[in-house]
């Protein structure tokens, strides 16, 4: 079973990660205090609370995380721009 539905404090720590992002991704553009200024920043910053995320509870996340950003997490590689750039390189 998910720490994050058996364990209290893996959830409020899980839960104080998506309160955050979910205020800073629907401040964007709004020059507010929870406003980042850019998406790329909002989406580096999400990546950072993805990995924390795993570590807190790896089901958890595997349930959040896109496998985009679980590649990108994988690869140690947190700048969407620069992932998909990369990825379309030919080998």
């Amino acid at each position: 079973m998910s720490k994050y539905y058996s364990d209290p404090s893996v959830r409020k720590r899980i839960d104080s990660l998506l309160e955050i992002n979910a205020r800073i991704q629907s401040n964007l553009g709004t020059r507010g205090a929870y406003d980042v200024g850019s998406t790329s920043i909002a989406d580096q910053m999400w990546i950072q609370f993805l990995i924390e995320i795993r570590q807190l509870d790896a089901e958890f996340y595997s349930s959040v995380a896109t496998s985009e950003e679980k590649e990108m997490v994988s690869k140690k590689i947190y700048n969407k721009y620069r992932f998909r750039q990369e990825r379309s390189e030919p080998v």
